[in-house]
């Protein structure tokens, strides 16, 4: 593998991390517009807001 490859690799895994996050962010805004702030806690993750909100 070169060096380059390995940097598209790691970009890509980059730009999915925070594609990841954007949409989490969007969801859990959503999710507080929609249901309250008081059932959205800190210590919910991103998998379970995502869980409970389809």
């Amino acid at each position: 593998m070169s060096g380059k490859e390995l940097d598209d690799m790691t970009l890509e895994k980059i730009i999915k991390l925070i594609l990841q996050d954007v949409l989490c962010t969007i969801l859990i805004v959503v999710k507080l517009f929609h249901q309250g702030a008081i059932e959205v806690t800190q210590s919910s993750t991103c998998h379970d807001i995502v869980y409970q909100w389809q």
